[in-house]
């Protein structure tokens, strides 16, 4: 896989429904080669929320529109997200060096928790779909942004880095800081796409990619 080809993650929004809508990671690899696989090289999926690695000479919003395609046929899939993974990698390193810097010991890289007040959080992403229109000037309006569940870290352009409240019960989805982070970029937008994902999670689907990397 030379160095100069396209990498791509597409993280699919609507994957992980659990009350409906939630397929095995096999099924929806099957689904995906089965549909697109001629036109892109797809590599894998990471679990099965919708994390899809691809190797392509196409375009991000090419493979977006094929792979939703493929998706909608079995699955109620809200939109995807296509962005480079070299962007999702450096974000993931950037992001735990933040941690570090605010929390100290209080932070685990191992499991991506920091321990805020006694009380356990998650490291994690919420990813925006530029292609909605989104101005990425809104997103200055993330900055320092924080309630009972969420507080953002960092903001790369439509990469947001954010610490999720994680407690045992109830579970707090990542849907949660995905659509508190869409509300405040976009004021509302129902049109626009966030999607959220845990930090083990980026860490999972990049591991896709270090894997057909090796000789």
């Amino acid at each position: 896989m030379g160095q100069s080809t396209p990498e791509l993650i597409v993280f699919a929004h609507g994957m992980a429904n659990f009350a409906h809508n939630r397929v095995s990671k096999k099924y929806q690899e099957q689904l995906v080669r089965a549909q697109i696989g001629a036109r892109h090289k797809f590599l894998g999926a990471f679990d099965d929320s919708g994390n899809f690695a691809f190797v392509t000479l196409y375009s991000a919003s090419t493979l977006q529109a094929d792979i939703l395609a493929a998706l909608r046929q079995k699955c109620k899939v809200k939109g995807a997200v296509v962005i480079d993974q070299a962007r999702v990698a450096n974000a993931l390193s950037d992001l735990q060096s933040i941690a570090r810097a605010m929390y100290g010991n209080r932070f685990q890289a191992w499991d991506y928790t920091v321990w805020k007040n006694g009380e356990r959080w998650k490291l994690g992403f919420v990813f925006l779909d530029i292609s909605t229109g989104l101005n990425l000037a809104s997103t200055n309006r993330l900055q320092g942004f924080q309630n009972a569940h969420v507080e953002v870290l960092s903001v790369q352009g439509n990469i947001v880095g954010v610490l999720k409240f994680d407690p045992k019960k109830p579970r707090v989805p990542w849907g949660v800081p995905a659509s508190d982070v869409a509300s405040v970029v976009a004021g509302g937008t129902a049109s626009l796409v966030a999607t959220g994902r845990s930090a083990r999670t980026i860490r999972g689907i990049l591991g896709i990619f270090q894997h057909f990397r090796q000789p």
